[in-house]
């Protein structure tokens, strides 16, 4: 039986059965190593995004302390959304006074805590509203 010279030299075109599983299960590999990224990514946008929101909070209640030149009581709060804050503010030596503000809400099922202090002049008795 004559056979053709590319067959007898196995010189067969294609790809073998275990070829095509070993790239299939390399090409899944891939895929699921891209998913578990973008997951985590995400969680991590979320985060921020929270947190970024926590300090804009601080910051405006901390804004509001110094702009309006008035004493406040020791402990003062407020909620915006899921975020609830606390206002602290504690006299310093040299007529300086400590304004802490305090952020929590709730992610994933645990307490998270956002914290913004800021030190500024006391104003005089004259300069208060």
């Amino acid at each position: 039986m004559l056979l053709p010279e590319c067959i007898k030299t196995r010189c067969v075109h294609g790809f073998t059965l275990a070829e095509i599983l070993v790239a299939v299960t390399i090409l899944a590999v891939g895929i699921l190593g891209v998913l578990g990224t973008f997951s985590v990514s995400l969680r991590a946008g979320t985060q921020a995004s929270r947190l970024e929101t926590a300090a804009a909070i601080a910051d405006r209640e901390l804004e509001l302390v110094v702009a309006a030149h008035k004493e406040i009581t020791s402990d003062s709060g407020g909620s915006s959304g899921q975020y609830r804050y606390k206002v602290r503010v504690t006299e310093l030596p040299q007529n300086l006074l400590l304004a802490s503000v305090e952020v929590r809400w709730f992610e994933r099922g645990r307490s998270e805590t956002f914290r913004l202090s800021r030190v500024f002049v006391a104003p005089h008795d004259g300069e208060r509203n």
